[in-house]
């Protein structure tokens, strides 16, 4: 009889409701997250922007949208539009700004914001001599763009402060990786999007402090969400410190060997080149062209696509180590305002056998 009450006490005691962690204010709901006013989120920005080490051996380094641009034609569908150097970003807008036409999205926290219709048929193509982005000695001054918005994590109300980095080029997998010379080339696309969102929520003091950070990989089938215990910072900031993948530039939280892709096509992650980007913040709305001009990004507002065809401009079909590349169907991606991060994203983490076995499922 003893024995029964104490199962009974014990059933009752592991269904007891408990608030959350962070649920906020006595155990309340959280406050809805706002976002700032652009003073205000520009320091914020600034506050958390994260810290990367580049691969070791990475080949393809990143660079500032101007340096890239200076060195692009712009294509259109009847052929060259601009010839190099001349697609800035006056150009662009100059030339976009009669042709914008935008559509509403509903939004996580309510309301709807106005999305850029996309334009494919143009294309920005670089200037394969800077493929491999900017040297090592100007990474201090390579900058990445910040964003923010309204986010839910774990029932917390958050402000999403989503950072991305460019890179002129996004090299190749060999595919499958034990054959070496054999091995075919996958993968690789002029111009690189990559970003990551560090979510901060609000104390009652007013103070924003981390609580945790999304590293986005392969359009989300890799991400993964760290709380903001398990973040390591940057000389006692709070920057968080990342990494990045080697060829493929995805965001890991950890160094070493993130297995994808029935293992054919593994991210490898190591403390090679520290970057520690400044940050410079990105307009709330890029189809209005006077707030984008005030920011100086009016870049964010090109619909068109950035970089060429898969592995097009190479002037070879085999690598320098006699490998096949192999182009990919599609063609090269779009700006920030253009991916569907731009708005928000589900940051959920797949268990690893997803990851490797069952890749294209959610």
């Amino acid at each position: 009889m003893r024995m029964r009450m104490r199962m009974r006490m014990r059933m009752r005691m592991s269904v007891t409701p408990c608030p959350p962690a962070h649920a906020g204010r006595g155990g309340l709901p959280p406050m809805p997250a706002a976002v700032p006013p652009r003073a205000d989120l520009e320091a914020l920005a600034a506050r958390f922007a994260p810290v990367v080490w580049l691969y070791a051996k990475e080949a393809y380094y990143p660079s500032s949208v101007d340096a890239y641009l200076a060195r692009c034609e712009l294509w259109g569908p009847q052929g060259k539009v601009f010839s190099e150097g001349d697609a800035t970003p006056a150009a662009l807008q100059e030339l976009f700004a009669p042709l914008q036409t935008t559509h509403d999205v509903p939004l996580a926290g309510g309301g709807t914001g106005r999305q850029i219709d996309a334009r494919p048929e143009y294309r920005l193509k670089c200037n394969q001599e800077f493929h491999a982005g900017v040297p090592a000695a100007e990474l201090p001054v390579t900058p990445c763009y910040a964003h923010a918005h309204a986010a839910e994590v774990g029932g917390v109300a958050t402000l999403a402060l989503v950072y991305s980095f460019f890179y002129p080029y996004n090299g190749s997998y060999a595919v499958p990786p034990f054959m070496g010379n054999k091995a075919f080339l996958m993968g690789g696309h002029e111009a690189d999007w990559e970003h990551c969102t560090v979510h901060v929520a609000q104390r009652e003091d007013g103070e924003y402090a981390l609580h945790a950070v999304w590293c986005n990989a392969h359009r989300e089938r890799d991400g993964t969400l760290v709380p903001a215990a398990a973040v390591p910072r940057h000389e006692g900031s709070q920057r968080p410190v990342l990494y990045i993948a080697h060829n493929g530039h995805g965001v890991y939280p950890k160094p070493g060997v993130w297995r994808r892709l029935f293992c054919a096509a593994n991210d490898h992650c190591s403390a090679g080149t520290l970057w520690v980007p400044r940050v410079e913040l990105l307009p709330a709305d890029p189809a209005d062209h006077a707030e984008a001009a005030a920011s100086g990004h009016t870049w964010v507002a090109y619909p068109g696509r950035w970089g060429t065809t898969f592995d097009e401009g190479h002037g070879s079909p085999m690598d320098m180590a006699g490998r096949k590349r192999v182009k990919a169907p599609g063609g090269c991606p779009h700006g920030p305002h253009f991916q569907s991060w731009w708005w928000g994203e589900p940051c959920k983490t797949r268990a690893p056998v997803k990851r490797v076995l069952l890749h294209w499922t959610k």
